[in-house]
């Protein structure tokens, strides 16, 4: 699903919230409460930034900037942290994800790739479609030989409601091109555990 957050977000998110509590009970003249309508519209408004124009504008800005190069060893981007929401319960997840991709005489600037997982991460999608997002954009706009993606995720919907399991997580790996070979899964698997 492809939604569009625009400006007028600033004034009706704000206006929402103080609906939605309202209705939960909450005394928003309690100086507690009182801002909090404000405070949840610029939480959300950030979760979801992803979706917003400018974050489209900011991933084709920085993901057209590449430079030329002749190496053809593999590139890895380890501890990338960043936070988006599940779509379910739009609840956040907070990712630890790894980047690798082998160059075809291109490379990418290195906060790059964390920018790319960060703005992509923020958005209301399915961890597993998250990953597959980053690995087709790096694909797409570097062309290089191969990307391996491999992405933790930790749910709150999974964490303080429900099944309240606390100590879980969800971890998916993605593979494109030539980094589908065992031998070179293997050994992004290892550079990412630090061996």
């Amino acid at each position: 699903m492809t939604i569009q957050l625009d400006s007028h977000l600033d004034q009706l998110l704000p206006v929402t919230f103080a609906r939605l509590l309202t209705l939960c009970g909450f005394d928003l003249t309690d100086p507690n409460f009182k801002d909090t309508p404000n405070r949840m519209g610029k939480v959300y408004k950030e979760l979801l930034y992803g979706h917003s124009l400018a974050a489209a504008q900011e991933l084709q800005n920085h993901l057209l900037k590449t430079f030329p190069s002749d190496l053809d060893e593999m590139v890895v981007v380890r501890n990338i942290d960043s936070v988006g929401v599940c779509p379910h319960h739009i609840l956040p997840v907070s990712y630890t994800t790894h980047v690798a991709y082998i160059p075809d005489q291109k490379v990418i600037g290195y906060s790059k790739i964390p920018r790319l997982v960060k703005i992509l991460s923020s958005r209301a999608v399915l961890q597993e479609q998250l990953v597959s997002d980053v690995a087709d954009v790096l694909m797409n706009s570097l062309q290089p030989q191969g990307v391996a993606v491999h992405m933790t995720g930790i749910h709150a919907c999974a964490k303080i409601r429900g099944v309240k399991s606390h100590d879980a997580d969800m971890v998916i790996c993605c593979l494109r091109g030539c980094l589908k070979n065992p031998d070179s899964k293997a050994e992004f698997l290892s550079m990412i555990a630090g061996k």
